[in-house]
């Protein structure tokens, strides 16, 4: 899209190459139909609500056909015959009811090699192992976590639709013709987006069920080693919500040898410019609009702030980007963020960098900003504020403390393998420190599902 006329196509190429590879992550580990051995017998915690471990999936066709693969190895090593049907696959699966065969890397290669020659899904011998399954989710509010409801991918349908408005507006750039205005109706494109985040919620659901993985809804906390009180969530749910999964556990006390702890993050809210979801919005009220804002102001030009700031700037409010930094994008290459700029500055977007939103006070339908930049301050009325400031780690009341895990700044500490020092508990994604994105929090999973696994 650089070579294009448009003047989307420059915020495409900054964005869009900055966040597009977290979208195709998540939507990768959404829908791929392979799947991990290494969460066997262990349990995953996602208490807070905002779980990036959307799915324990990798590699093979069945959570358990590691164990007979791995028997079926020895047996054919011996001269056993290769099974020719599902009736010889059934019978040797009988035969493997006992083992406790727990394969290493050696034959863990040998197993990925036969499964990448098989693309079969679940036979009858891979069904009858299912009873070795013993594998639980505990969410209280979206399965998917925030990426897949609130995050990575309903702001890529906002920003997608806001995209062929910019194409539809620039038509003749293109040598086409197009009779009549382009408008955008922000309640169909919010509609959209969130539609395109219920089907993929549904499918982590259908994922779950697939798999026979039990479903835990409510809210969690560390009893003590190895055990995990659940009760009713303390926390409302963003609306809209998505439907609870059919069939879920509730309240209660579970035991795991094993708990994964992926409990996400959330907005940060500074002293004194907290966000009311009237005037003052985090990225969940900015996702779902009661009408388009005329005038709006976003504090802050990461990654969240500035996808905003585009999507509102396209649909046609009047935008304005203040940043404490240098540059907008501050932590991505400085070169993208200055070509980012100047194609934002381009489309009419006002970015005022080195400044401070120091005050804003509020006054029935406005909000007035005291924005301090070189030691001089301005107020400016806006309709609306977004703030995007950062986000913290979901670590209270989990009882990560009574336990002896440390907690920094918000974040759980955890080693280079995801361990928080205390036995058989591990923590990934945006509740450790890090980069807080999708793919990193995919990655880190694998990391502790392996550890769990032994290899």
């Amino acid at each position: 899209p650089v070579a294009q006329p448009s003047r989307g196509t420059a915020v495409a190429a900054a964005v869009l190459a900055l966040l597009g590879a977290v979208h195709m992550a998540v939507l990768r580990t959404l829908t791929r139909a392979e799947y991990s051995p290494a969460l066997i017998g262990h349990f995953a915690l996602a208490s807070g609500g905002y779980a990036h471990f959307t799915s324990p999936i990798r590699r093979y066709p069945d959570l358990t056909v590691h164990r007979s693969l791995t028997k079926y190895l020895e047996l054919t090593a011996n001269g056993t015959k290769t099974p020719r049907n599902d009736k010889e696959r059934d019978a040797l699966a009988k035969k493997l009811r006992e083992s406790e065969a727990c394969p290493d890397e050696a034959t863990l290669k040998q197993i990925a090699a036969v499964c990448n020659r098989t693309e079969e899904r679940a036979t009858g011998a891979e069904r009858e192992l299912r009873q070795f399954l013993v594998l639980q989710f505990l969410e209280r509010e979206h399965l998917g976590g925030i990426c897949l409801n609130w995050g990575c991918i309903p702001t890529k349908a906002l920003l997608r639709s806001a995209e062929v408005m910019d194409y539809a507006s620039h038509i003749g750039n293109y040598g086409l013709t197009l009779d009549g205005t382009v408008k955008a109706d922000v309640t169909a494109v919010v509609d959209r987006s969130r539609k395109v985040s219920a089907r993929l919620n549904g499918g982590v659901g259908m994922l779950m069920k697939k798999n026979k993985i039990d479903v835990i809804w409510g809210e969690a906390k560390l009893a003590g080693k190895g055990k995990v009180s659940v009760g009713k969530p303390s926390k409302a749910p963003m609306e809209p919500q998505h439907p609870a999964p059919k069939n879920t556990k509730g309240e209660g006390d579970y035991t795991a040898k094993h708990i994964i702890v992926a409990t996400g993050a959330r907005p940060r809210a500074l002293p004194g410019i907290e966000p009311d979801g009237k005037l003052i919005w985090t990225y969940f009220e900015a996702m779902v609009p009661p009408a388009m804002p005329k005038s709006l102001i976003v504090m802050g030009s990461g990654a969240i702030g500035i996808e905003f700031a585009s999507f509102y700037n396209t649909l046609g409010a009047d935008t304005t980007v203040v940043e404490v930094m240098d540059r907008i994008l501050p932590v991505e290459d400085a070169e993208i963020a200055k070509f980012a700029k100047k194609a934002f500055e381009k489309q009419g977007m006002k970015i005022m960098e080195k400044s401070t939103v120091k005050k804003l006070d509020r006054k029935g339908a406005t909000v007035t900003a005291h924005i301090e930049t070189g030691g001089k301050t301005e107020k400016l009325e806006f309709d609306t504020v977004i703030s995007a400031v950062g986000i913290v780690g979901n670590t209270e009341n989990l009882g990560l403390e009574d336990l002896g895990i440390k907690v920094d700044r918000t974040h759980v500490v955890v080693d280079e393998y995801c361990r928080t020092g205390v036995d058989g508990i591990y923590a990934i994604g945006d509740v450790i420190e890090g980069p807080m994105l999708a793919h990193k929090a995919e990655d880190e999973g694998m990391a502790a599902a392996e550890v769990i696994a032994g290899k």
